[in-house]
């Protein structure tokens, strides 16, 4: 008698609840990582707000179009976001007499909280920089009347960094024009109080 081994379907034994536990919360952290890095990608950053508190000149000479000045200027600052800390890298400030540059500095890193509101300081020099004649004399002319106007700009790399982890980063460019500083025999300080700034992110 001829002997038949019969074959039978495996059943495979089905997973423990702990491990299909495991399974579903690897992928529940999987999807809502994803979701909420999708409504980061969508979250438009608020810009801090820039203004001049004040600017002082000391010294400020100008002879055979070349300019020699010391600008000190105060700015105040607000971070109008509750959940994103705001880091400027990289900052360059320019001073300017209408659309000529006259010197520029940098600035070391700065940081501002959530929610944060106050000053920082920045200083540019210029020492015998050689200027156009015609930029010169329209200067001495605005100097002689006790009034020069100068435009001030910073530039840096911005970064919002939300929970930590999550970080955007933009270019910004801080643009504070006509900035009125009344001159007499030992300087030159800013008029008419606080100057808002335009900012470019």
């Amino acid at each position: 008698m001829r002997n038949h081994n019969m074959l039978f379907p495996q059943h495979h034994r089905p997973c423990s609840p702990a491990v299909q536990f495991l399974v579903f919360l690897i992928v529940a952290v999987i999807v809502i990582a994803g979701f909420i890095a999708f409504i980061f990608y969508l979250i438009n950053p608020h810009p801090p707000n820039f203004t001049i508190k004040s600017v002082s000149v000391s010294p400020f000479s100008i002879s055979n179009a070349q300019i020699t000045a010391a600008w000190h200027i105060l700015f105040s600052l607000t971070n109008p976001s509750s959940k994103a800390r705001i880091t400027c890298q990289h900052v360059k400030i320019f001073a300017y007499y209408r659309k000529t540059l006259l010197s520029s500095s940098t600035l070391p890193s700065l940081h501002f909280a959530e929610n944060f509101h106050g000053s920082f300081s920045a200083n540019i020099s210029a020492s015998s920089v050689l200027i156009d004649n015609n930029v010169a004399n329209a200067i001495v002319m605005d100097w002689k009347q006790g009034v020069v106007q100068f435009n001030f700009k910073v530039r840096a790399r911005i970064v919002f960094e939300y929970f930590t982890l999550m970080k955007k980063r933009r270019r910004i460019t801080v643009t504070c024009e006509n900035v009125k500083i009344m001159f007499n025999t030992t300087g030159g300080s800013m008029l008419n109080g606080l100057k808002n700034c335009k900012i470019d992110l």
